[in-house]
């Protein structure tokens, strides 16, 4: 966050796997977190990295949610937090383990942020 803040970046993008505390194998998907007190343009950049990652991959669209998570919550840029998969989930652990799918979910993030910064 305060790297971020003090290169006076234009956006900053925090990529996480998830997991689910009980273990639930059957729980996956992705989904884009964004401070729920921040401006429309934390929300704008969560939906298009969103919908890139979603438009590119093929996994399920768990959407976009406001959250109080602390390393999107100070910085001074609109800033999100994506939760890339479940590793909870043998399937999206899998995935995530493999350097072509993890290439493939870079590219989607790389492509959503390129969106944000042209319409924004």
């Amino acid at each position: 966050m305060n790297f971020s803040n003090n290169k006076n970046a234009d956006v900053f993008v925090s990529i996480h796997c998830n997991a689910d505390p009980a273990g639930t194998s059957s729980i996956n998907g992705v989904e884009t977190f964004y401070w729920k007190d921040d401006t429309q343009e934390s929300k704008n950049l969560a939906q298009a990295i969103q919908s890139s990652i979603v438009n590119s991959l093929d996994v399920k669209d768990r959407g976009i949610k406001k959250e109080e998570f602390a390393v999107i919550k100070s910085t001074k840029c609109p800033s999100v937090l994506v939760e890339t998969g479940f590793l909870s989930n043998n399937i999206e652990a899998n995935n995530l383990s493999n350097d072509d799918y993890q290439e493939k979910m870079a590219e989607a993030i790389v492509d959503g942020i390129k969106e944000y910064l042209t319409e924004n």
